[in-house]
């Protein structure tokens, strides 16, 4: 599914920072692994463009080759008439294909493969995805058969991170969060330009031929919805028309050019915070944020002599002092984790091919960001852990309670991370995490737009 539902925007002194998320709520009428939700219900091999508009006075760009072809894709019907003269060209899927960063080589705004193409891995631009949903809420529309609908507020109008159906609540693990690092010397400016001029942003979702959704939104990506698809008649002509994007991009540093802004970093909480994070079976571990941090990632690490199969879990929280951001389990395969419960997040995994702990690695990693002062806790209940020993049938835990297993050793560890950002960089998992505590001179915007579920 292509349906764009926010953009994020930081900087440091090296690189800015974007993120965009988007999201997949068709399981909640879709059966797994129908359709929609074939391959994880994740976004399919299919170009994503970032354009960013870097230097007003700059030629814009085309969105097509000196040839008279485009860039990727059969056809790509994407034009633009807001400004742009940097478009990044990506798969859905990283890894694939040779992602790049095209500007104009000719006064048209015409690009090619050579002066005018900069690769991804060789100009120290990398993006990764994680299947996560770091939003408050997914605001779409439920049941709708008219496009017109996403313009009445009146609309069937829910919250996908609570609305339930006949299949269930949505699982956000069905979401794609994606992160973009460009170095700013690769874009040609410095820090300094970014916060005093700002760049503006937009990322576009294709299908190989033409956008299909965008953030922000422009009213083109819809205009075509109930026409039929060349190739397909059962499916929309949206795939193929030629969309001609007229809305601002959003904004990451000053609102326009030339304006100069006066920095508004989030505030830090006047009084400390300090978290007690208890556990059935970790250690418990204290942190305070000494620092005006605005963010804490509590980590729960194991070692098991045995590779582990399975697991079960819950962590409970104080809603009006801590806002849970995400939650991962970074080092074994099949994990769900989500929060349909204010207060409440749970997590499990199964995996047939076993994970390997016999060093010791994050087991589960949850970040909140921090709301208020005082003291609060964290309580984090592993339910079950199952581990591969053909001996005995005993897990290590079982029903909240810890057993000794014969030949099996597990050892456990708490670590707890302050920072003063969320977003950072990917790391090699793929799972967002912040890299950097210390990116005390960028300023963070988040540019939250909804967008309609199609």
């Amino acid at each position: 599914m292509l349906d764009t539902y926010a953009l994020f925007g930081a900087w440091d002194s090296t690189n800015p920072y974007i993120g965009w998320q988007m999201v997949n709520t068709t399981d909640t009428w879709a059966r797994e692994g129908d359709g929609p939700l074939s391959d994880g219900g994740r976004v399919l091999d299919v170009p994503l463009i970032l354009a960013l508009s870097v230097d007003p006075s700059s030629t814009s760009m085309s969105n097509k080759n000196t040839d008279g072809n485009s860039i990727w894709g059969q056809k790509m019907g994407v034009q633009f008439d807001t400004h742009v003269d940097d478009l990044l060209y990506m798969s859905g899927k990283p890894g694939l294909g040779t992602p790049a960063m095209f500007t104009a080589v000719d006064a048209n705004g015409n690009t090619n493969f050579t002066t005018g193409c900069k690769e991804f891995s060789k100009n120290g631009i990398a993006y990764k995805m994680a299947e996560t949903n770091i939003c408050s809420h997914i605001y779409g529309l439920n049941g709708s058969k008219k496009t017109s609908d996403i313009y009445d507020d009146n609309a069937g109008w829910v919250d996908y991170k609570t609305f339930k159906s006949s299949s269930g609540t949505h699982k956000t693990t069905y979401d794609s969060f994606y992160e973009i690092k460009i170095p700013l010397s690769t874009l040609g400016i410095d820090a300094s330009y970014l916060s005093t001029n700002g760049i503006g942003a937009m990322l576009v979702a294709t299908r190989g031929e033409s956008g299909l959704d965008c953030i922000p939104y422009d009213d083109t990506m819809l205009n075509n919805a109930t026409g039929s698809y060349s190739s397909d008649p059962s499916t929309s002509k949206e795939k193929e028309d030629v969309d001609v994007i007229t809305s601002d991009f959003a904004r990451i540093g000053a609102l326009g050019g030339g304006v100069t802004p006066t920095p508004t970093p989030t505030p830090a909480p006047t009084e400390k915070l300090t978290l007690n994070a208890n556990s059935n079976f970790f250690p418990a571990k204290t942190f305070t944020n000494s620092n005006g941090e605005q963010f804490v990632t509590v980590n729960y690490k194991l070692k098991s002599t045995a590779p582990l199969v399975n697991a079960q879990w819950n962590m409970s929280y104080d809603t009006t002092k801590l806002k849970f951001v995400s939650a991962a389990m970074p080092n074994v395969e099949g994990f769900a984790c989500e929060e349909n419960t204010p207060g409440l997040v749970k997590g499990n995994f199964y995996t047939l091919s076993f994970a390997n702990f016999t060093t010791e690695k994050d087991f589960v990693s949850a970040t909140f960001k921090i709301l208020g002062s005082g003291t609060t806790t964290t309580n984090f209940n592993l339910e079950i852990l199952g581990v591969r020993y053909a001996n005995s049938n005993k897990y290590p835990v079982d029903n909240g309670t810890a057993q000794t297993v014969s030949g099996v050793t597990v050892t456990k560890s708490t670590e707890i991370k302050g920072s003063d950002v969320m977003l950072g960089d990917v790391n090699s998992d793929g799972i967002i995490s912040v890299s950097d505590a210390t990116l005390v001179q960028r300023r963070a915007a988040e540019m939250i737009s909804s967008s309609q579920q199609k």
